[in-house]
């Protein structure tokens, strides 16, 4: 949504005074409601997205239209956007009018949080979220195929499935704490390979 712009007049006048009134032109300018209604794990959607982990920040005119980030270390202001959680701010990865990705800080703790949208000089009311310890959440494509890699790095597909036998690789996010902290916005090192502590299982 864009703004919208009312011009009038406001006229003046001094109580039982003589003489006509003044007359005093005005103009509005009155900027769409910033609104977020969802803060949810980047893949899956599921609600209580777990810290560290790619989350996504449903709403309304969250952003002017879409732009993607193009660097990295990841921005914190993108096309005059930021998130904050808990008053600081978040890595992003993608905004647009109505769906935000971004980063949750490692260093959150897993429980009640507030997150706000700046955009420009308009801010949302905070919007209170919960984060688990761990909420994972395979990325799809298509019809809801996860994105998953052949052991020669091909994206698996009806065209190219995956042998019986094979190691695959799929992309998920939300394993929650590791044995080597990452601090946000900041790759993982490959030694020593940070790894999740929680049980996991895959079927």
């Amino acid at each position: 949504s864009t703004n919208t712009t009312c011009t009038g007049a406001i006229a003046i006048s001094a109580g039982d005074a003589g003489g006509s009134p003044a007359t005093v032109p005005v103009t509005l300018v009155i900027s769409p409601r910033l609104t977020i209604t969802a803060v949810a794990n980047g893949a899956s959607f599921a609600k209580n997205p777990s810290p560290g982990s790619v989350a996504t920040i449903f709403g309304e005119n969250l952003a002017a239209g879409p732009s993607s980030a193009t660097t990295a270390p990841l921005p914190n202001t993108l096309s005059t956007v930021s998130v904050l959680v808990n008053g600081t701010k978040c890595p992003l990865w993608y905004v647009s009018p109505q769906q935000i990705n971004f980063e949750l800080p490692f260093e959150l703790s897993a429980g009640a949080n507030t997150a706000v949208v700046n955009y420009g000089s308009t801010s949302s009311p905070g919007f209170q979220f919960t984060t688990a310890q761990a909420t994972p959440g395979i990325f799809t494509y298509g019809d809801n195929r996860a994105v998953a890699t052949n052991s020669f790095g091909s994206l698996i597909d009806p065209q190219h499935p995956a042998l019986t036998g094979t190691v695959i690789t799929v992309y998920l996010t939300g394993l929650g704490p590791l044995d080597h902290s990452v601090a946000t916005n900041t790759a993982s090192p490959s030694q020593p390979l940070a790894q999740a502590i929680l049980p996991a299982s895959a079927s």
